[in-house]
């Protein structure tokens, strides 16, 4: 997805405390979302920066970005596109520590911050990792954001998915990260993602999941993100699960073809829910 730029004319950054704003961090660049408190789109930023070194120095030297950090909003949330996360249902975590289990999946350094997200509707806690890189960049903000993952907005999400099938599996990518989830009557039996170089290790990492879960020919494929129609690795893709179906897009005006690998956080501030 190329950078792109939507600014409502009814933005004015002295009406900050009555917007939500939310900036998704993606291995590329990010993401910024604000909201009115009547659920209206004020403006929409996505940036490919290429690295987080030049996202923060986006919002270090550009002014837009430099009153992102210092104006108060009437809820501001982070989420991190990352896959340095784990879910964790409610029989494991009430007699096992889950940071200690995150870091025994993920052998992150004693110091790295871990956070946590309960998924009630699931039973389960999505626990994921903030290194220390991203730390220091939440730390320049001075209007204190509340942190998620992009997991547990996404598992909310599909749970609330209109289904056809017992078994429905769920994929969702934007550039270099690959979501997986697998519902059986809309309990989580699978969930992974990948760090991945490109479209091709992605498309592996898919489909060598699928093979290894001995997925039911019954199971219903449902995908979301950044590849295209016209993507030749979305046409591969369909040669792999021919009745794929794409999630419609939660935007709906005329820009929503463009921004739909982040509509997770249009999705985060459609109810004014930060917590």
């Amino acid at each position: 997805m190329n950078d792109f730029k939507f600014v409502s004319e009814e933005y004015s950054i002295h009406n900050s405390k009555n917007y939500r704003l939310s900036i998704q961090l993606n291995k590329d660049g990010f993401s910024v979302l604000i909201k009115s408190d009547k659920n209206k789109i004020l403006s929409i930023i996505h940036r490919q920066t290429g690295s987080l070194e030049n996202t923060r120095k986006a919002f270090k030297y550009e002014e837009d970005f430099i009153n992102l950090r210092e104006l108060s909003f009437q809820s501001f949330t982070i989420l991190l596109n990352t896959s340095l996360a784990t879910v964790l249902p409610e029989e494991i975590t009430a007699i096992h520590d889950k940071v200690d289990i995150f870091r025994m999946e993920f052998d992150v350094e004693k110091q790295s911050l871990i956070k946590s997200k309960k998924i009630d509707a699931l039973g389960s806690t999505v626990v994921f990792n903030i290194p220390e890189d991203i730390e220091k960049f939440i730390s320049s903000f001075y209007n204190k954001p509340v942190i998620d993952h992009i997991s547990s907005e996404f598992l909310k999400y599909i749970l609330k998915t209109p289904v056809e099938s017992k078994y429905n599996f769920f994929i969702y990518t934007s550039p270099g990260i690959l979501h997986l989830a697998l519902l059986f009557y809309g309990e989580l039996k699978f969930h992974n993602s990948f760090n991945c170089k490109n479209n091709d290790e992605m498309l592996y990492h898919l489909m060598n999941s699928i093979r290894q879960l001995k997925i039911s020919s019954s199971t219903h494929f449902y995908y979301s993100g950044h590849l295209k129609d016209n993507d030749n690795s979305w046409k591969i893709l369909l040669k792999y699960l021919p009745k794929l179906k794409q999630l419609p897009n939660e935007f709906s005006f005329e820009l929503a073809w463009d921004v739909n690998e982040n509509y997770f956080s249009y999705l985060l501030n459609s109810t004014g829910e930060n917590n």
